[in-house]
């Protein structure tokens, strides 16, 4: 197990994915599902690993909101 720390402390240390999405009615920045793969996507090949990605609907407090979870393997 502890290559799969050390595969993605090597990820996590490459990425950096700047806010390069802006909602512009509520006025903020934001970086994209689609901007996050793009940058994930060749270090996790460089590294011989990889990811799945899930979301549900979940709701708190009467709210709806999408958890989305990442699977690193």
């Amino acid at each position: 197990m502890p290559s799969l720390y050390k595969k993605l402390t090597a990820v996590r240390s490459a990425v950096s994915v700047p806010k390069g999405q802006r909602n512009t009615f509520a006025g903020y920045d934001y970086r994209s599902l689609e901007d996050i793969t793009k940058a994930v996507n060749p270090v996790c090949q460089a590294n011989g690993c990889g990811y799945f990605l899930s979301d549900n609907p979940e709701e708190i407090a009467g709210r709806v909101y999408i958890k989305a979870t990442a699977t690193f393997y």
